[in-house]
């Protein structure tokens, strides 16, 4: 009786542990997700942010910036979601309205070209009034939890000289402390 007790404990833990995969939120030149490279010539250009792979999210937040020399301006975005609190500029709240699984778009950001040079980039960063400082998803829970996931990148005008930025981590932060 107790085994079977332990082994059925043992698997719903290991059922909720396998729930609150986050997946990622990145950065695409396509709606099928699979090119993170933008082109910039001049004109309309248009980026798809998407939550990649998640198990079951009800919502993200996270801000969209421009690095590496990025000269685009913002025009504006669209969301499939109706509820969307704050600009992907200076912070975005997105609620899915329910527990939604796999891969999908979350956001379409217009920006006028300039002509970036290129290994320019659009990286998916934290949002700065999050608590806690990361890029946040909410799992589908209740109550729900916010759950630290990743940011992606997009290269504009990609060359295939561009640096690949690595993901920062706890062991990076100590390294940096002896530089």
């Amino acid at each position: 009786m107790k085994r079977t007790l332990l082994v059925a404990l043992c698997m719903v833990l290991a059922a909720s542990v396998a729930v609150a995969q986050p997946g990622t939120i990145g950065i695409f030149s396509d709606l099928t997700f699979t090119s993170n490279q933008l082109t910039d010539a001049g004109g309309p250009v248009f980026a798809y942010v998407a939550h990649i792979n998640t198990s079951g999210s009800t919502g993200s937040r996270f801000m969209v910036v421009q690095a590496n020399l990025a000269c685009m301006t913002y025009v504006g975005e669209t969301s499939p979601f109706a509820t969307v609190m704050g600009n992907s500029q200076t912070g975005i709240e997105i609620a899915y309205g329910s527990c939604v699984v796999g891969s999908f778009e979350v956001l379409t950001i217009e920006y006028a070209g300039c002509s970036s040079p290129a290994c320019a980039a659009l990286v998916v960063m934290p949002d700065t009034a999050a608590t806690p400082e990361a890029v946040l998803v909410t799992d589908c829970e209740v109550p729900p939890n916010l759950i630290v996931t990743s940011g992606g990148y997009a290269w504009i005008n990609f060359d295939g000289t561009c640096t690949v930025p690595i993901e920062d981590t706890s062991w990076g932060r100590i390294k940096t402390l002896y530089r």
